[in-house]
């Protein structure tokens, strides 16, 4: 039912473990591809992968969702990835 919920509100779904395994292994963020997102574009990010839904995302920064869709966009394109679970993945390698 939360995978639902976050579909219908435009969001990402990633359950607990997903979670833990995008934001707990990273080894912080790629300084070259942080570079080439503005500091909103990051923040997003940054919370995307904290496992917030785009509204919740919009409520914290104050923004609507189309916003918060419109600046995952923009990221995707400059980072030259399909999905924002791409974007996450380059932005925060895991070790290895």
């Amino acid at each position: 039912m939360d995978a639902l919920r976050v579909a219908v509100d435009g969001g990402i779904y990633l359950s607990p473990g997903l979670r833990q395994f995008f934001h707990g292994t990273s080894v912080g963020a790629d300084p070259r591809v942080a570079s080439l997102l503005t500091p909103r574009e990051r923040e997003v990010v940054d919370l995307l992968a904290d496992g917030l839904e785009y509204k919740q995302i919009a409520d914290r920064l104050n923004i609507s969702p189309n916003t918060v869709n419109n600046h995952l966009a923009h990221v995707r394109e400059k980072l030259g990835v399909h999905s924002a679970i791409e974007a996450i993945n380059k932005l925060y390698p895991r070790p290895g």
